[in-house]
């Protein structure tokens, strides 16, 4: 219906009614009290949309306690429509590829986290915006012109028509308009984890979320959604390179980021085969030396600029009368001290010494905090 809109209802008396997504208390009622206590703690918008819900609600309980995360919800609701669509007949015969679609949507999602939209891509900036991504990822997306893109985007509409809007809002792509928020965020984290290159890492280096900081919060869900990634939508290789950034030393940590990225290491290493063993190897090699190593380095820089000098100048005596006089601190009769020669001058801490400074001394102080 919208992509003959025009033709159709032309000059007509139609008035029109769409069917708006679910309340916080419909999503409740559809799912059961169970199913919807076990999610209720993740936070996640895309049980609004009434075919993301009900990919949730056709889970088996047992597979349905595994989705830990939002990124669990997310990964769990994308892969069930995607599924649905290769298994049209239609859509299998005009070329449909659930790999080449979630990549699609999640180029189409970051290019827009990247510009900092979120309103969507209107009609008037559309051709703008392929330029834009033809640019930057033809050649990861293996667009050889702007016709494979577009006869992409072509078959992305038909998909997402068939879903009743599952992804985007609208059919044939002539605008981008996400379901809500969170699922194109969640795609763009699906860019990050799985197929990004060094320059798309480079331009989400300083957008990391820092709890102290509410300017950080706009990429809240980018980085959390990046950090609990399912095995399967990720390339361990490319997440652990993320990783590298949240975990630099900078103003500041994102420790909840750095703390959801270990609980999803952990979790991973508990699963059997080499990909596990591997994951937990370059993680301790790849992620926590360089942070500890760039730590150490910082360390050192801060010694100096934390130590002072006693006495203060190279020109200043190195004698000096030791304790308090008599009207210091009220204290009566206390006997003007002997002067006091120092052999040598020496540096003294203006502030507490850190572990990682005090790590540099010793490293086995390391294992015992």
């Amino acid at each position: 219906m919208q992509r003959f809109r025009k033709q159709l209802f032309q000059g007509s008396q139609w008035r029109f009614a769409q069917v708006a997504e679910f309340t916080v208390d419909e999503q409740q009622e559809f799912l059961g009290d169970e199913r919807w206590s076990h999610l209720q703690r993740l936070d996640v918008e895309v049980l609004a949309v009434p075919r993301a819900l009900t990919a949730i609600f056709r889970l088996e309980p047992d597979k349905l306690k595994n989705l830990l995360t939002a990124s669990d919800v997310y990964s769990a609701c994308v892969k069930s429509l995607l599924d649905e669509a290769a298994n049209n007949a239609s859509l299998q015969a005009a070329g449909f590829k659930s790999r080449a679609t979630l990549r699609l949507l999640a180029v189409l999602a970051f290019e827009m986290v990247r510009q900092n939209n979120s309103d969507g891509i209107r009609e008037d900036d559309f051709d703008d915006f392929l330029e834009d991504l033809l640019k930057r990822y033809a050649n990861v997306c293996k667009w050889p012109d702007e016709d494979v893109l577009r006869s992409q985007l072509r078959l992305l509409g038909q998909s997402n028509e068939f879903l009743q809007n599952g992804f985007l809002e609208e059919g044939e792509p002539t605008q981008i308009l996400w379901r809500n928020r969170t699922l194109q965020e969640w795609f763009a984290s699906v860019w990050l984890a799985k197929f990004a290159d060094k320059r798309d890492r480079e331009d989400m280096s300083g957008r990391e979320y820092l709890e102290h900081d509410q300017t950080t919060r706009e990429d809240y869900w980018v980085w959390r959604f990046a950090m609990e990634m399912p095995a399967k939508r990720r390339s361990n290789r490319k997440w652990l390179k993320l990783l590298r950034i949240v975990y630099q030393p900078g103003n500041g940590r994102p420790t909840e980021m750095i703390y959801r990225s270990w609980l999803t290491v952990k979790s991973a290493t508990n699963e059997p085969g080499h990909s596990a063993r591997q994951l937990d190897e370059n993680y301790k090699n790849e992620v926590l030396k360089s942070y500890r190593d760039q730590k150490s380095s910082s360390a050192r820089a801060e010694i100096d600029t934390l130590m002072q000098r006693i006495p203060p100048s190279v020109n200043d005596t190195l004698e000096f009368k030791m304790g308090s006089f008599a009207d210091i601190f009220q204290r009566i009769g206390n006997p003007v001290s002997q002067l006091t020669q120092l052999d040598s001058a020496f540096d003294l801490a203006k502030v507490p010494v850190m572990n990682t400074q005090y790590e540099l001394f010793d490293a086995s102080h390391a294992s015992r905090r």
